[in-house]
C-alpha cells in the first residue's frame, strides 16, 4: 500500500541503519532520560529486542520468532523511524516519546570515508531529504454527521 509520503522516507542503506541504531544502544543507567534508547525503538517499531541486537551486530538470527534477516517491512519501519528521529519529528522529553507534525531540525550531512589507491578520502554521501509536513488528520476526516446519534452522558 503506497502513500504520498513514501517517497520522502526512503530506505536507509543497511550499513547506515546499523550505525544509527548502534548509537542508541546502552544501559538504562548510562543513557539520559531525554535520549532515545534501543528499548524505545523496540517498542515503537514493533521489533523484538534481541532481533534488534542481531541487526545491530550483523549476526544471523535463527532463534527469535523464526526470523533470519532484516525483512523489507521491518527495514521500512526502522528507516522511517530513524529518519524522523534525525530530523526532529520524534523526540524524547522527560522519558516520554513525543511526535511532532513537522521537522524541527535540519537533516544531518552524511560523510563517508572511501579508501582508494591514493589513500583515504572523505566524501559527502547522499543527503536525505527533509520530510514534508504531515497532513492534519482532523481536517481530512472532518465530515458532517449523516445520522443524528444520541449523545452519551
Amino acid at each position: 500500500m503506497m502513500t504520498e509520503y513514501d517517497d520522502q522516507f526512503q530506505l536507509i542503506p543497511v550499513d547506515d541503519l546499523r550505525r544509527m541504531l548502534a548509537e542508541c544502544v546502552g544501559t538504562k543507567l548510562k543513557l539520559s532520560p531525554d535520549k532515545i534508547s534501543a528499548y524505545d525503538i523496540h517498542k515503537e517499531c514493533r521489533v523484538h529486542r534481541t532481533h534488534l541486537r542481531y541487526i545491530i551486530n550483523n549476526k544471523s538470527d535463527n532463534t527469535v520468532w523464526g526470523k533470519t534477516k532484516l525483512g523489507p517491512k521491518l527495514h521500512r519501519r526502522l528507516s522511517t523511524f530513524m529518519i524522523r528521529v534525525q530530523c526532529g519529528m520524534i523526540e524524547k522529553v522527560d522519558g516520554k516519546i513525543i511526535y511532532h507534525k513537522e521537522p524541527t531540525k535540519p537533516m544531518p550531512i552524511v560523510r563517508k570515508v572511501a579508501l582508494g589507491l591514493d589513500g583515504p578520502k572523505l566524501l559527502i554521501g547522499r543527503q536525505m531529504d527533509k520530510p514534508r509536513l504531515m497532513p492534519d488528520f482532523k481536517d481530512i476526516f472532518r465530515v458532517k454527521p449523516t445520522i443524528n446519534l444520541p449523545k452519551w452522558k
